[in-house]
């Protein structure tokens, strides 16, 4: 019953969390893709979650070039996470590949701010036509609860596909 889709165990709606329901069931669609499974185990002192896929371990015989792969200086990065830790995670992850804080932005702490995404590409290329654009965005952005308001749940990708449609071939 626990990887039936749509099912919370949990009523986290007095403490704001925001849960479709799909972990453990997208979970064990991944795990049964792969050949593998997953199972979890309920005891009174700890929940025991597992995931068993088949692997071959990696074995690298000649160093690859990624490490000295450079983002261009003319990256901007924007990021888009509705967690306040993954924002912060995302502004690290921008910094680590090389795109200094001041050409990166991270963004999402509402919805509007999310929406404002597609205004924020278009000027930055109006402006920089030949900057590189790196855009992390996450797939479910989920608010409302937390501040009493109407639950509302935005795709990363339906957005980024909506800006991809306005640009022009050559802005890709």
């Amino acid at each position: 019953i626990v990887f039936s889709q749509g099912l919370s165990l949990h009523d986290n709606s007095r403490c704001g969390a925001i849960s479709s329901g799909d972990g453990a069931w997208i979970m064990q669609k991944c795990a049964k893709t792969m050949g593998g499974s997953c199972s979890i185990s309920f005891e009174e002192e700890n929940t025991t979650f597992t995931f068993v896929a088949p692997a071959e371990p990696l074995v690298v015989t000649e160093i690859s070039n990624a490490k000295e792969f450079e983002v261009p200086s003319s990256t901007v990065g924007i990021a888009i996470d509705d967690s306040k830790i993954q924002r912060k995670l995302m502004a690290r992850i921008l910094t680590y590949l090389g795109i200094s804080p001041n050409r990166s932005r991270v963004i999402g702490t509402t919805p509007s701010e999310v929406m404002e995404l597609k205004d924020i590409v278009t000027h930055l290329l109006q402006e920089n036509p030949e900057s590189n654009v790196l855009i992390l965005i996450d797939e479910n952005l989920d608010y409302g609860i937390e501040d009493g308001g109407e639950h509302i749940a935005l795709s990363g990708s339906v957005i980024m596909q909506g800006i991809l449609d306005e640009l022009e071939p050559e802005q890709e």
